[in-house]
């Protein structure tokens, strides 16, 4: 499956197929943010799997944006490390 053709649709019944633990938040551009498309889906274990995998994404999105260094200083919605904000401690 080429997924730089397929819609998201088809890249998340792809990754459930193959049994993927997964998070995607997609939001569509538009004028108007109150009107904004949101996308949302997952697959884990559980709940707890589900946040942990938002945490790794936290801190690699942290990470990259300071140069690909690791631990890093984050900024953003953390607490100035690179951790995620107390909402997903």
């Amino acid at each position: 499956m080429d997924l730089e053709l397929a819609t998201l649709n088809d890249m998340v019944e792809e990754l459930r197929r193959r049994r993927t633990r997964f998070v995607l938040v997609a939001v569509e551009p538009n004028n108007h943010t109150s009107t904004a498309t949101v996308m949302h889906a997952a697959q884990g274990m559980d709940v707890r799997d589900l946040v942990g995998l938002v945490k790794m994404a936290w801190q690699e999105v942290m990470r990259h944006s300071d140069g690909g260094s690791s631990g890093g200083n984050g900024g953003g919605n953390g607490g100035g490390n690179g951790t995620p904000p107390i909402s997903m401690n």
